[in-house]
């Protein structure tokens, strides 16, 4: 990925992202960031990527920072969470950038409560 941010050995596009992956590393969970998936049907397969791919309490969901660079048209990335949920990830749950940079951990702590209700 065009990545020119770095911390702890992974590539983020932005440094939000980054205060994200460093409140989620805070609070212990497991998570993958920038994970890309091979999803949809045989002949229509499409590679798609989250941000964040967080497992915890035994449930797993996506949390995407959006910023206005990557996150121009509102229905592609509501596709593209359409298919996540077809194949079984439930909880995909969009935070802006702007609030993700200033509160970090009141986002992740917002996630991980919609998670753990999931």
């Amino acid at each position: 990925i065009n990545a020119p941010h770095k911390w702890n050995n992974f590539n983020f596009r932005s440094k939000t992202e980054m205060k994200i992956a460093e409140a989620l590393d805070r609070t212990g969970v497991l998570f993958y960031p920038n994970s890309k998936a091979r999803l949809n049907q045989a002949e229509l397969r499409v590679n798609k990527e989250s941000d964040f791919l967080v497992f915890y309490k035994g449930k797993f969901g996506i949390l995407e920072v959006d910023g206005r660079e990557y996150h121009q048209i509102a229905a592609d990335d509501h596709e593209r969470d359409r298919l996540f949920k077809r194949h079984g990830i439930r909880v995909i749950e969009r935070f802006d950038a702007t609030r993700s940079w200033n509160k970090p951990e009141q986002v992740v702590q917002e996630f991980l409560e919609i998670l753990s209700q999931a």
